[in-house]
């Protein structure tokens, strides 16, 4: 490999991007999210913004935990791939996800606070797609 050839490699590595940091964050987020849904699903659906009416309903917390599993492991195995055009596919479908939070807690009545963190990941989210994308332009 000639000096220039690595200078060109190193550019496009992807862990240059902002965008690929940022999707290491919301996976270490869920990685956390995963455990707190287990390790304390009666609190952790508290802080989600829709407690439980009945403990029993630990079930669909627990869906949520591994819900957060398979989307933290999706974003870091896509990351050690360096496969950043589905990294921004990724996060513009996961909008899904906190516009739905952000909705149902609202209509839930969950402290405004809760739901403007739900909306702060719908911005997290977009601004991520966005510098990804702005990162496969850049490197193709």
């Amino acid at each position: 490999m000639t000096p220039a050839t690595a200078i060109e490699a190193a550019d496009t590595f992807p862990w240059r991007s902002v965008g690929v940091w940022m999707v290491a964050l919301l996976a270490l987020s869920m990685a956390i999210n995963t455990y707190r849904a287990f390790a304390d699903p009666v609190g952790f659906a508290t802080y989600l913004g829709l407690p439980l009416v009945d403990p029993k309903d630990i079930g669909m917390v627990h869906i949520y935990g591994l819900r957060a599993a398979f989307l933290g492991l999706f974003a870091a195995i896509l990351i050690f791939r360096g496969d950043v055009e589905t990294l921004r596919v990724f996060a513009l479908a996961a909008l899904v996800m906190p516009i739905g939070d952000a909705l149902l807690t609202y209509n839930a009545g969950a402290p405004t606070a809760t739901v403007v963190r739900h909306v702060g990941y719908v911005v997290f989210l977009a601004l991520t797609a966005f510098l990804l994308h702005r990162w496969s332009l850049r490197v193709s």
